[in-house]
């Protein structure tokens, strides 16, 4: 709902009222004589003193004339009674400022959070360079003006009155490089680093368009830059994984002289199997070494996709429009490994139909959108929508706005995570206070009071940056809908990005009697499931309703990544009692912006047990953003210990 606020300026004319008198006529002047001009009254002398006290100064040094070379420290100021003027002694000497009284010349106050000092600014710029040494870990990011950005520019921005500036620096956290990756859990996932490849299928109908082969081969795999990588699945995931992991996809052609109702249903009386004779003549056809398509050598391609090219606007059966392959999903198989002749496990299978609208920002199912959402769960992703309801409410716990529930915009920091492409900052235990610089590509972890236990697959707050660059720059416009967007906001151009994270796992343990539930939430726990052939790990909540969860809470209130907008409410969260048509989609408002304050106290709301955390501990950090610069899509956080 837009609201709006009217507000009533009420302007008061206030007329001052002078009333003239009259006078009798005054006698007759004398005649004049020459009489001296008086002498000017001296203008009285420039306070120094309390221009100085202004900034919480006053002068070191003063007297007549140029002060002594020999006198004074660097950074003290000598008024100069005679002149009028002021002097600053920098490391180089004492620098003469001007007459202090003229226009332009200002006291600057310094604060490096350790110090202050005061300089002499005239004409915008400063007379002495403000220089702070860095030392360890942390880097002066520049000088701020009250609390928060722009960073003050000497040159954009002349001084035209005495002010105070405030020094940010950043610190440098040790990054959390998580112990198991989605590749650890699920070895039939993706790896998560170096080249997989990807056997595409393509089985054309007799009543299906005529097929563009290099545009169709564009959607794959074409050479994108970072801005247009929402164009090809292999632009898209070499600008998510950082670089870390190329798709590399081979082509095959097959034409078995169906039309797409006999095609579809083949599929669907023949099942799996129908599938797996398509993949075997795909791999008959395939004119390489069938072992290139198996870059693990697990005896096993790495990724299969099969496309019926059949034309939706035919219709079979009860006259319905169908796809043979689906509307884009993913299996497996549970064929044995072959390292001569690698089998077909992970697959994706989606009608081409689902390709051939052109891409257009903000549109679901434009483009190769449907093709990249398919691989995300090659990855080992999960949906992140709501895709099993409960009754007739409905959540979109990420608003909308991600790859992997919406086929909007680039992976959410947490996806990134889980697959080890990023590597966020740690809040390690003991910290009382650190400032970092975030960026799309360095999140922040901030852990419960519990501790963190080396993985993603645990509970936690995960802080990043979501500004209009990539994928996210060209969906951007749904973030500044201006029916979503409550006001004017600097956040238009990027902010910083808050996440509810629960991802601990579930062993799950077949004991003849169906299956039972133990939490493994240690790194150890999880690496015994592993190495134990019997056992698996399984997530214990999910982004959906109807899903209970294998951990205690409600699946309406408890989920995997929750969106926390900076409103600190619950809107993303908790189930809307309406329809599935209308969802609570995030805007430009939901980012922090500079100045605001992110704590379990000011968003209990956005907790489902508040004021305490899903595993019971607590939530001891706030973090609050000093700065935002839209040129270079990074922010200034400061993390605080809270209790």
């Amino acid at each position: 709902m837009k609201r709006t606020l009217s507000i009533l300026l009420i302007l008061a004319l206030l007329a001052g009222l002078s009333a003239c008198g009259g006078a009798e006529p005054a006698p007759a002047a004398p005649e004049a004589t020459e009489t001296p001009a008086p002498s000017p009254t001296p203008a009285p002398a420039p306070d120094f003193a309390a221009w100085l006290s202004q900034c919480g100064g006053e002068p070191a040094l003063s007297g007549e004339g140029a002060p002594e070379e020999a006198s004074g420290a660097a950074g003290d100021c000598y008024l100069d009674a005679a002149e009028g003027s002021c002097w600053l002694k920098t490391e180089a000497g004492w620098v003469n400022c001007g007459k202090y009284a003229e226009a332009g010349c200002h006291l600057v106050r310094l604060e490096d959070g350790e110090s202050s000092r005061l300089l002499v600014a005239q004409d915008g710029a400063l007379l002495a360079e403000p220089a702070a040494a860095e030392s360890g870990s942390r880097q002066l990011e520049g000088w701020f003006a009250g609390d928060y950005g722009p960073a003050w520019d000497f040159a954009a921005n002349p001084v035209t009155e005495d002010l105070t500036l405030r020094a940010l620096y950043t610190d440098a956290a040790p990054r959390a490089e998580p112990l198991l990756t989605l590749s650890d859990l699920e070895e039939e996932n993706f790896q998560s680093t170096g080249v997989n490849a990807v056997l595409v299928i393509y089985v054309a109908c007799t009543d299906g368009p005529e097929l563009d082969r290099a545009a169709f081969e564009d959607l794959f795999c074409g050479d994108y830059g970072r801005e247009d990588e929402l164009r090809s699945a292999a632009a898209y995931y070499h600008y998510n994984s950082c670089g870390a992991v190329e798709l590399e996809f081979h082509f095959v052609y097959l034409d078995p002289g169906l039309s797409s109702a006999e095609l579809y249903r083949k599929t669907w009386d023949g099942g799996y199997d129908y599938d797996q004779s398509v993949f075997r003549q795909g791999l008959a056809a395939f004119e390489g070494d069938p072992k290139e398509l198996d870059r693990d050598g697990d005896g096993y391609v790495d990724g299969v996709v099969l496309l019926s090219g059949e034309d939706v606007t035919k219709t079979v059966g009860d006259g319905g429009e169908y796809y043979a392959f689906g509307g884009g999903s993913m299996g497996t198989m549970s064929n044995k490994p072959n390292p001569e002749r690698p089998e077909m496990r992970l697959f994706v299978e989606m009608s081409a139909a689902l390709l051939s609208e052109p891409l257009e920002p903000c549109a679901q199912g434009t483009g190769a959108r449907v093709l990249i959402h398919e691989l995300g769960h090659v990855f080992g992703l999960m949906d992140y929508y709501d895709f099993y309801p409960y009754e007739d409410s409905i959540i979109d716990a990420l608003g909308c706005f991600d790859m992997q529930s919406n086929d909007m915009g680039d992976w959410n920091p947490y996806s990134r995570f889980l697959c080890g492409w990023v590597e966020p900052w740690l809040i390690e235990e003991g910290t009382e206070q650190v400032t970092l610089k975030l960026s799309p590509d360095q999140p922040l972890l901030i852990p419960t009071s519990l501790g963190w236990n080396g993985t993603p697959f645990d509970e936690y707050i995960l802080v990043d940056v979501l500004a209009p660059i990539g994928a996210n720059g060209y969906d951007w416009a749904l973030l500044t809908e201006p029916r979503l967007v409550r006001s004017a906001t600097p956040k238009s151009q990027g902010g910083v990005r808050v996440y509810h994270v629960d991802s601990r796992m579930a062993r799950q343990e077949p004991d003849g009697s169906g299956s039972r539930y133990f939490p493994a939430f240690t790194l150890e726990e999880m690496q015994t499931a592993l190495d134990d052939p019997g056992a698996r790990l399984i997530t214990a909540y999910y982004n959906t309703n109807g899903l209970e969860p294998l951990l205690p809470g409600d699946s309406r209130f408890y989920h995997m990544i929750d969106w926390i907008p900076a409103d600190g409410s619950s809107k993303f969260r908790l189930s809307t009692p309406i329809s599935w048509a209308i969802y609570t989609p995030v805007c430009v408002n939901d980012l922090f912006g500079p100045g605001e304050e992110f704590s379990m106290t000011r968003c209990a709301e956005a907790f489902p047990n508040a004021p305490r955390m899903n595993n019971g501990g607590t939530l001891d950090y706030s973090l609050r953003v000093e700065h935002y610069d839209p040129e270079t899509a990074t922010a200034i956080v400061t993390v605080t210990r809270t209790r």
